[in-house]
């Protein structure tokens, strides 16, 4: 196995868990049945010593581990007072093994970072050069089982990725003037958003936003209202929240009446009672 340098032994730092620093412990299987398929084995001692001397328990079942050359995943992880190790690991196995085999890592700490995580309250996993050069690999990464506050911090590549963790659904939840729809919403989601309408008794559209928007008959370009050309609907209930374009605008301030007889365009927004610029 190649050993890989680090910055740091600490597998543990201001909150981030050094993927590569726990991927580096080995132990050694104690008594293995004969024979492949689903079997039982047991370790001399269950307790991994990282880098930094700390020592975890590694084994569990969303875990993958190697037991000599073969990589498998534990199916049951159990407490033996009749082990010298204290621990029973299940597994299903191509291949035949026996005592003193070594046992280690197959995400080369990646997914023991994540676990210790976990128990600990929380935290983001680093993976970085250090954890390339133990075997890690971007196809590890995407098939770690990521706990509950926990995450992956990538530094691969010197810039930080993916630490917030997994997001399984995508939806879009209609609120101040926008509805939306989510193609895909589980996979590679595709968010199509749109303004809510309403139709006034003016034959205008009415556009709730706080965008600069114009207000017009659906399918018209954009219309500019003035005293001399267009003049503004009168002001009125069903209008409140409507925002148009004026032309005309004198010295406006944001939210100060409406006065035409200006050259200043701006939006205005009616208050049901009035027109103030915005």
């Amino acid at each position: 196995m190649a050993q890989a340098s680090s910055a740091s032994p600490s597998s543990r730092t201001a909150g981030r868990f050094v993927a590569a620093n726990y991927g580096q412990w080995t132990l050694s299987v104690f008594s293995f049945p004969t024979g492949t398929g689903s079997l039982q084995f047991s370790v001399v001692s269950p307790l991994a010593v990282l880098t930094d001397g700390r020592q975890i328990i590694p084994f569990n079942t969303n875990a993958p581990i190697f037991v000599g050359t073969e990589q498998v995943t534990p199916s049951a992880v159990v407490r033996s007072s009749s082990q010298p190790g204290g621990y029973l690991i299940t597994a299903t196995f191509s291949n035949a093994h026996g005592a003193g085999e070594t046992v280690r890592s197959a995400t080369f700490g990646l997914q023991e970072g994540l676990n210790d995580a976990n128990t600990s309250g929380g935290g983001a996993v680093v993976i970085d050069s250090a954890w390339v050069a133990l075997g890690g690999t971007t196809a590890i990464k995407n098939a770690a089982t990521i706990p509950s506050g926990t995450g992956i911090e990538d530094v691969r590549t010197g810039a930080a990725s993916g630490s917030g963790g997994t997001v399984t659904s995508v939806s879009v939840v209609t609120a101040n003037g926008f509805s939306g729809t989510v193609a895909t919403a589980t996979t590679t989601p595709a968010i199509t958003l749109a303004a809510t309408t309403q139709a006034t008794s003016d034959n205008t559209t009415k556009v709730a936003t706080t965008a600069f928007v114009h207000n017009a008959i659906t399918g018209a370009p954009l219309v500019l209202y003035s005293a001399a050309g267009t003049p503004l609907p009168a002001a009125s209930g069903p209008l409140t929240g409507t925002v148009l374009v004026v032309s005309d605008a004198t010295t406006p301030s944001y939210l100060g009446a409406y006065v035409s007889g200006g050259a200043i365009v701006c939006s205005v927004i009616c208050t049901g009672s009035g027109w103030v610029t915005c």
